[in-house]
């Protein structure tokens, strides 16, 4: 691999490329050999060069080692973006540990879900940022572990050993001493996991994606290079670390494209806004709510956003032309993809009626197959199946999971989306096989929320689906049938669900009843019910209580 060769390269024949395949750090190692001194990243007010980050990296490496964490480990990570979590994730690359990605919304049942199934060993932590009291949530997950107070104004990281030690202690990341890196049992890049991502899948639990090197450093270059974005120009990151919009979608793009990742510690509108400006960003990402919210703030219009030519979101076409009417964006563009891995997008350079309406081409070296779900025969073009796809960019499978039913005969992944392929092979989301509804871009599965709700002493019975929302893209909504002689009402629900489920996850709307409609061998007709009830939703616009 030669890094010189691979930044600012022609991406006009897609035909020629391969994706790269090596180990993730000994792609930073090589950019910092060839381009040492140049910025790949600004995270907010800290800009980052490739040799910098190669001995942020190289630093947190030999503090894993002291912690005894080497080949495959897992080290759990809660942080928003930051340079360490970047680093972080750079260093499980060089000890041979895999990286477990804690959503920053995350509460009691999530966070002790995640180190549980992932037997991570060690867990690197702030005691808290923003509103969340990280050290309360693990006293709850983990008692009798001694962890720092939490503080404000606290800015350090600590670590917490979570195996092989007798007494559990928070102490500073900052603080552990570095020692050797040990030699690291290796396995072909694209066949070692570095990344768990969780995902609410079709299961009532999160299951975690097991990604391989080569699946991360290579995911987020096409959706870039389709954006047109070159060598030293930068590219504005909205999506969390945690998620692989963030994670894989932008943190490794410098390393192929040789580009500038702008990345704010979280999301805030005026902030997105501040750094696109400061930076003079040419393209960004975003769920289509987060270009909405923007527009809306009244000083909207004072920020210069010239600079920009292309972003990438997803939502419906109409929706899609005010963004790139009223921001303006002239190259905005569509893309698909899951936890899992998959992944098409369009292409500026393609006309706006396909851009708005169609997801785009697969990335090159995977493939995708439209099929009947019940036969597994592949559709014709345009006609409406399963989506199914298998390649580079799919996940290896799940944590302790030996034998999954979401591959199939031909290893190809069961995403549960209906979708077709136009004739020039760009492909059209139709809608959902599962029950998954996406809030403001988070995967939420409703199997997930219905066992949690189901818990509660005084519910006995639920069901939960999605609604189209002006402001989230979808709404979770819960149908519930009462114990006998309950008085429970929707406030008191939310109140059990917060600071137990992220609050994306807690239904948004409630309806309360004492009869279902049923199949003839009694189960739930869930699509009957929303149906039903997605006319009055749209008709009444319930409160929201969350």
């Amino acid at each position: 691999m030669d890094f010189r060769k691979v930044i600012g390269s022609d991406f006009t024949d897609e035909s020629a490329w391969q994706p790269m395949r090596c180990y993730l750090h000994d792609a930073l190692v090589e950019a910092a050999r060839n381009a040492g001194g140049q910025v790949g990243w600004v995270f907010d007010d800290e800009r980052v060069t490739f040799a910098g980050l190669q001995l942020g990296a190289e630093s947190i490496a030999a503090k894993l080692a002291t912690l005894g964490a080497g080949s495959g480990d897992t080290v759990a990570i809660w942080l928003p973006n930051e340079r360490t979590w970047a680093e972080t994730l750079f260093a499980c690359s060089m000890v041979g540990a895999r990286l477990a990605a804690i959503n920053t919304r995350s509460k009691i049942d999530e966070v002790a879900h995640i180190l549980a199934d992932s037997r991570a060993k060690v867990l690197i932590f702030r005691a808290g940022f923003l509103n969340i009291d990280c050290s309360e949530i693990l006293r709850a997950v983990l008692p009798g572990v001694a962890l720092p107070d939490y503080t404000k104004t606290d800015p350090q990281t600590y670590v917490l050993p979570l195996a092989g030690v007798r007494l559990r202690t928070a102490i500073p990341l900052a603080g552990v001493a570095e020692s050797p890196l040990p030699a690291v049992r290796r396995d072909a890049p694209d066949r070692e996991a570095l990344l768990i991502q969780y995902t609410s899948g079709s299961t009532a639990l999160p299951k975690g994606a097991l990604l391989s090197h080569v699946h991360v450093l290579n995911f987020g270059h096409w959706p870039v290079a389709r954006m047109g974005v070159r060598r030293g120009e930068a590219l504005l990151n909205t999506q969390p670390f945690y998620h692989i919009g963030g994670s894989i979608g932008c943190l490794p793009v410098p390393l192929t494209l040789g580009c500038v990742a702008v990345i704010p510690e979280f999301y805030e509108p005026s902030k997105v806004l501040e750094l696109i400006e400061r930076e003079r960003c040419v393209a960004r990402t975003g769920m289509s709510t987060m270009y909405v919210r923007e527009m809306q703030l009244p000083d909207f219009h004072d920020y210069d956003v010239s600079s920009l030519r292309a972003g990438w979101t997803i939502g419906p076409p109409g929706l899609l032309d005010r963004i790139r009417a009223e921001y303006p964006i002239e190259g905005m563009m569509q893309l698909y993809g899951s936890s899992e891995g998959g992944a098409t997008s369009g292409d500026i350079s393609e006309p706006w009626e396909v851009r708005r309406a169609s997801a785009g081409r697969p990335f090159p070296g995977t493939h995708f197959s439209i099929v009947d779900p019940e036969s597994g025969a592949s559709v014709p073009p345009g006609q409406t199946g399963e989506v199914r796809f298998k390649g580079w960019a799919c996940c290896l499978g799940y944590v302790g999971v030996e034998t999954d039913l979401t591959f199939d005969s031909a290893g190809r992944f069961l995403t549960g989306d209906l979708g077709h392929f136009d004739q020039e092979g760009r492909l059209y989301f139709d809608g959902r096989l599962k029950e998954m509804i996406k809030p403001g871009g988070e995967n939420v599965s409703a199997l997930e929320v219905e066992a949690f709700l189901g818990q509660h002493p005084e519910i006995a019975q639920v069901a939960v689906f999605g609604v189209p929302d002006d402001d989230l893209g979808e709404a979770v909504v819960a149908v519930i049938e009462l114990v006998s002689g309950s008085a429970l009402r929707q406030e008191d629900i939310v109140a059990y669900c917060r600071g137990r489920i992220a609050a994306f996850r807690i239904p948004r709307h409630f309806r309360f009843v004492t009869e279902w409609p049923l199949t003839g061998s009694g189960k739930i007709l869930k699509r009957l019910l929303r149906e039903t009830y997605l006319a009055e939703f749209q008709a009444n616009q319930p409160e929201v209580l969350t």
